[in-house]
């Protein structure tokens, strides 16, 4: 029996004395004590069938089954409450109802109680009432909301949904899937509970959402034109851009968009020479605010001035015919000025205004033109300098406006040419970029001061293989509709985005396997729009929001428990559960559970719709406990592979369970045979064309079977026995590398076990002597292993290979040791970064400010912060994703010194030391961290003052200078190195 009783706290004998009241025979489900303030004061008593307030003298109770909702039912767990004042009190209960209980005095001075039910909401942890009917609501298993509260609605409708915050826990499981094969995983998660469960995809880059495509080859250029208003005296833009240009070979075409952005249609404009290959297309603009007046269109042989008006051609520059062919055009159309380069290194300097075209300076360079830019690096200003690159030579050269003098010449390393120029400023820093033929980008730091420019040497990023093409585009600030930034799309095999965030440059790969031309296209209601063409497609999409990570969520209305990807059908397979009498919808093809109890599930879902294509429903009482998708020996189908366990009333441990493997045909799960189990089948996983398994705390391995005729027919398929091995307590992971299988145990850490094919036997190789509660375990290497536990910790071990005792050999060795903070439910294996792109120092591949310094061949720097092929990623039960890279000494011992010097300077917290936190400590002992480095606290020195940070680099320098020559010893190079370990994620 549950009672309640109240204490007085005697502070000066510091002891509990009895308090004023006390109740016997509660609710025996009562385990929530809410305090009533004045004038009513008391308090209430929350059980799952009635709410009860206690005055201290008398009670008074109302039930909780009899207001509801819609469907009423006999309990409400209620695990969240605050007060809206001292009368009012906001309930949430445990499947996310909430409810509002007034107090309210009656004529004979006692309380009489009401309770209406408000609406649903995500599954509570806790809520507060902020303020003019607006509640926070901090959901456990999925996003948390900012709630308004609506007394004017229907009951059960009162709760409006103001707001979300993204919260990706817990993450049950998750796959890093490759779908686009461009080298670029992205993290597809398992993740909440119950009826807030939900499918979360991670992936770092910026999305192209395509409206349009067009099958168009050969296109050499392209541009967007603007229109006046027609239908308003004000020449102002009609819905932004309307006109496409597309330069061919030998034509031009130009595309319209009518009706806002319904139709495409090909358009013809009188002033315009359709009949020749376009070099530039722009619209001219009077000043920086006013709606352009001109077009102006550059051909091999002119330049045209095309009114905006009548479409009709008001003038034309052609170059003298000494000066060749024009190959390359760039236009400043709000401030009126165009940079022209013809063949023989002729550059035209042309001021086009009112409808006139005048030349105001020619030079000859020495070499050929390969790229030219005249954009400022303030947006919608004059240029005062230009910026050429030239064969032979291989530089970038700035010449002054309006007289075409050198300013500086910058030599490029190695024998590559530039293939593209850019000016532009991001977040108030200058910056010239530089795209090599190659797939190389160099960026320098650029500055205009005393009328000359200076390009500081800073980095040289691997975009991709091929020449680079550098433009800029501009997108609203999703945060203000009237902030708008530009940035730079580099149009490449690898098409990237670069933009910049807190005065650092990010760069963000977009998920287009190529591309060669981008302009920005606004038209419509369609903003931030852009025409791409990509494998000779026109592409007309919109642009994702610029930022790191992207995150969409697909809601389940049931928990998911695992996730695997089946790569032929390109879907994914989960196993979820559905809550008895759960109505919450899901995606399309789901149904709803009946009230036979909780049901178990494996769905297919297709990969990008995410439809729910297919569900095999599970037995009654048995639960989907691990699943895979893999192929066999002499069987090249893919399969899904599922593992179960029957959880019977009266067992404390699962006796029975199933593998079942699954064929996937027509977007069908076709079952091709099961196998029974005697115990719960834990986790699953692929070896050499055979299947591990663990049962409970055995080890089996299992061979596929094909019988019958060449057709390999389903119904002669079957899993075969072939192995098995006895483990601890319960075997909680499972992996293979080669013929070793490494198993996690539930409390006997990680075993490294060898499979012998010639008897078909399992060998012990080594184990890890150290008892801890592992909750998930992954191979780190050729000879090291990682493991979580549940006291938040990571340990890595590795073989002995050093010692020549074959005992000693047998001992996993602890090499590192870290307290996370996080509990880790799952490791895998990818990235979210594409491999291959990495950064180095302009100073180590020979570049040099000197126009006769011979280039260097191009050296790799052996302390990059490179990604490993053994990078893992974890997810966590608190929504936690993170990455662990394994690194070499020397650049251990580098990031060791900067972890330390940050240490130094700045300091955690409510002063929590960072030795003490990240000090390896469970129930029986405190073991100081070792061979592990924090990459978050190394990356806050890039949001610290500069003060700081050079703080930071003086320390570097009085503690580690004279023993390390790797040191940095400037705060920019310390920044490019931090800046190579975001790169990472």
């Amino acid at each position: 029996n549950r009672h309640v009783a109240t204490y007085d706290i005697a502070v000066v004998d510091k002891d509990l004395t009895e308090g004023p009241f006390k109740q016997a025979n509660v609710e025996s489900t009562a385990s929530l004590l809410i305090p009533v303030k004045a004038p009513l004061g008391g308090l209430l008593i929350i059980g799952e069938e009635q709410v009860t307030y206690h005055s201290g003298t008398y009670t008074k109770s109302a039930p909780i089954c009899l207001r509801t909702g819609p469907q009423p039912i006999n309990t409400s767990n209620i695990k969240a409450w605050c007060p809206i004042d001292n009368f009012r009190f906001l309930l949430g209960d445990h499947v996310g109802r909430m409810y509002v209980l007034l107090l309210k005095q009656t004529d004979d001075g006692k309380v009489d109680i009401q309770l209406d039910y408000l609406g649903e909401t995500h599954i509570l942890a806790c809520m507060t009432y902020v303020d003019n009917a607006v509640v926070f609501v901090g959901a456990a298993f999925s996003d948390s909301q900012l709630m308004k509260l609506n007394d004017s609605a229907a009951p059960g409708e009162c709760v409006e949904l103001i707001e979300s915050y993204l919260n990706l826990g817990p993450i049950v499981d998750f796959c890093v899937v490759d779908s686009d094969k461009q080298g670029q995983g992205q993290v597809v998660t398992a993740s909440g509970a119950f009826k807030d469960g939900s499918i979360r995809i991670v992936h770092n880059g910026i999305g192209i959402n395509e409206l349009a495509t067009l099958d168009l080859g050969g296109v050499k250029g392209m541009w967007s034109l603007s229109d006046i208003n027609e239908d308003a005296m004000s020449e102002t833009p009609v819905g932004g851009d309307k006109y496409l240009v597309l330069s061919f070979l030998g034509e031009t075409k130009l595309l319209s968009m009518e009706g806002g952005g319904e139709t495409i249609e090909e358009a013809v404009l009188d002033g315009f020479d359709n009949s020749t290959q376009t070099i530039l297309c722009s619209n001219v603009y009077p000043d920086s605010s006013s709606a352009a007046d001109f077009y102006v269109q550059v051909t091999p042989t002119a330049v045209r001035m095309i009114s905006i008006k009548d479409k009709s051609l008001t003038n034309e520059w052609n170059p003298t015919q000494s000066a060749g062919k024009i190959i390359l055009a760039s236009c400043n159309p709000y401030a009126q000025q165009l940079l022209v380069a013809s063949t023989g290194g002729n550059l035209f300097y042309l001021a086009i205004k009112n409808g006139t075209i005048e030349l105001l300076q020619h030079t000859k360079l020495e070499h050929e033109i390969s790229c030219i830019d005249i954009q400022p690096l303030q947006p919608k200003q004059p240029a005062a300098y230009c910026l050429v690159g030239t064969w032979v030579d291989i530089c970038v050269e700035a010449l002054a406006l309006p007289s075409l003098k050198s300013l500086h010449k910058e030599s490029l390393a190695g024998d590559v040419l530039p293939r593209s120029v850019l000016s532009i400023s991001m977040d108030d820093i200058g910056y010239v970029m530089c795209g090599m033929g190659d797939g190389n980008l160099l960026i320098y730091n650029a500055v205009w001061e005393n009328d000359t420019i200076k390009m500081e040497q800073n980095k040289r990023i691997t975009i991709g293989s091929q020449p680079l093409k550098l433009s800029v585009f501009s997108s609203t600030d999703s945060s203000s509709s009237s902030s708008s930034h530009q940035h730079v799309f580099v149009s490449a095999d690898r098409p990237t985005v670069i933009y910049s965030n807190n005065k650092k440059l990010l760069f963000s790969n977009v998920n287009l396997k190529e591309v060669s031309l981008m302009t920005s296209y606004n038209v419509g209601d369609f903003e931030n729009c852009l025409a791409l063409i990509s494998e000779n497609q026109l592409i007309l999409g919109t642009i994702d929001s610029i930022q790191k990570l992207h995150i969409r969520t697909v809601h389940l209305g049931e928990g998911p428990k695992a996730i695997a990807y089946h790569t032929p059908s390109d879907c994914f397979a989960l196993i979820t559960s559905r809550p008895q009498d759960s109505s919450t919808a899901g995606p399309s093809g789901m149904d709803a559970a009946t009230s036979e109890g909780d049901l178990e599930y494996v769905r297919l879902f297709q990969n990008h719709t995410f439809e729910c294509l297919h569900t095999y429903r599970l037995d009654a009482e048995e639960h989907g406990c691990a699943i895979l998708c893999t192929s066999f020996s002499g069987d090249d189908t893919e399969y899904v592979v599922v593992g179960t366990a029957y959880v019977l009333p009266g067992e404390h441990e699962s006796s029975k369970g199933r593998i079942l493997v699954f064929e996937v045909k027509d977007n069908r799960l076709s079952l091709v045979t099961e196998k029974d189990v005697n115990g719960m089948c834990w986790c699953l996983n692929a070896m050499t064309g055979k299947l591990l398994s663990s049962c409970n705390a055995k080890i089996q391995l299992w061979k596929w079977q094909v019988g019958g005729t060449a057709d390999q027919d389903s119904s002669n398929k079957s899993l075969e026995y072939e192995t098995g091995k006895q483990g601890h307590i319960s075997t909680l992971s499972l992996h293979s590398r080669g013929d070793y299988i490494i198993y996690g145990d539930m409390m006997r850490s990680v075993t490294v076990v060898l499979y012998k094919s010639v008897d078909g036997s399992l060998e012990d190789v080594a184990h890890d002597y150290n008892t801890c509660w592992i909750t998930a375990s992954e191979v780190l290497g050729d000879d090291t292993y990682i493991m979580a536990e549940t006291h938040w910790n990571l340990r890595t071990v590795q073989h002995n290979n050093d010692s020549t005792n074959e005992e000693e050999q047998k001992i996993l060795n602890t090499t590192g040791q870290y307290h996370l903070g996080y509990f880790v439910n799952k490791f895998r294996k990818g990235s979210l970064v594409m491999r291959g792109t990495h950064e180095t120092d302009l100073q180590d591949t020979g570049a040099s400010s000197s126009s006769n310094a011979s280039p260097k061949k191009q050296q790799p720097d052996p302390l990059a912060v490179t990604l490993s092929p053994h990078a893992l990623i974890y997810g966590t039960a608190e929504g936690a994703l993170g990455i662990v890279n394994p690194i070499d000494e020397p650049l251990y011992m580098l990031l060791l010194a900067v972890q330390t010097a940050i240490n130094k300077v700045i300091h955690g917290v409510g002063g929590l030391e960072f030795d003490k936190w990240r000090s390896y400590e469970d129930d029986h002992k405190v073991l100081p961290w070792r061979n592990f480095l924090d990459g978050d606290l190394i990356e806050t020195f890039l949001d610290l003052p500069k003060n700081k940070m050079q703080e930071v680099v003086d320390h570097l320098q009085k503690q580690y200078g004279g023993k390390n020559p790797a040191i940095p010893k400037t705060v920019g190079e310390l920044v490019k190195k931090v800046e190579e370990l975001c790169r990472l994620h």
